[in-house]
């Protein structure tokens, strides 16, 4: 499951800040909607396109809920993917 967080950062900002170590879980589980569930469990890589057509590698922070067991990454608005599911939610 993916959420989308705002941030005011450009993409090249959010990878030379490590800003990925930043990210706080959202106050509930999107999928069982319980609140303080979810805890830190990794970070994966993505590739993503800066504005100025500069390819980017950046860290993505997942975190995995206490309750129902799955995990949730979130992701910096800049990276939501191009095709939105039902899965998405955007804080």
């Amino acid at each position: 499951m993916q959420t989308i967080f705002t941030t005011s950062l450009t993409p090249e900002q959010y990878a030379e800040q490590d800003y990925q170590r930043q990210v706080r879980p959202p106050e509930t589980c999107p999928n069982c909607l319980r609140a303080h569930s979810l805890e830190a469990l990794c970070y994966y890589h993505r590739y993503i396109t800066s504005t100025t057509a500069l390819v980017l590698w950046i860290w993505i922070r997942r975190f995995w809920c206490r309750h129902c067991h799955i995990s949730v990454s979130c992701l910096p608005q800049f990276a939501q993917p191009v095709s939105e599911s039902r899965e998405l939610r955007v804080e």
